[in-house]
């Protein structure tokens, strides 16, 4: 792959990660909100330091969200609409075109 075909397809993952980052961020930012404080001063009297409050309390608590969020990146990704399928450049195919215009024609 040469330097032209790294471009197109870095600035392919830029344009796709940049416009879902508004829906996400509002995402984690409610899920932030959710945690309760009942659940991070008791760690944090226990001896958990910053990290460990991040780690055992928070990311648990925000499981569900990561994971809905990381389902609609994929649906969007894949999907026959998304922004990449409208590149004119040769590498700068996102995973659902690559796909379907290397393996279809195989599976005949």
């Amino acid at each position: 792959m040469d330097r032209r075909d790294r471009l197109a397809r870095s600035s392919v993952i830029l344009v796709n990660v940049g416009s879902a980052r508004p829906f996400f961020m509002i995402m984690y930012l409610a899920a932030l909100k959710s945690v309760p404080d009942q659940l991070i001063e008791p760690a944090a009297i226990d001896g958990a330091n910053w990290w460990q409050r991040i780690w055992y309390v928070t990311l648990p608590m925000m499981r569900n969200i990561i994971a809905i969020t990381t389902l609609f990146s994929l649906i969007v990704q894949h999907s026959p609409t998304s922004t990449s399928c409208a590149s004119s450049l040769p590498g700068a195919h996102s995973t659902h075109p690559y796909l379907c215009d290397m393996g279809v024609p195989h599976w005949h």
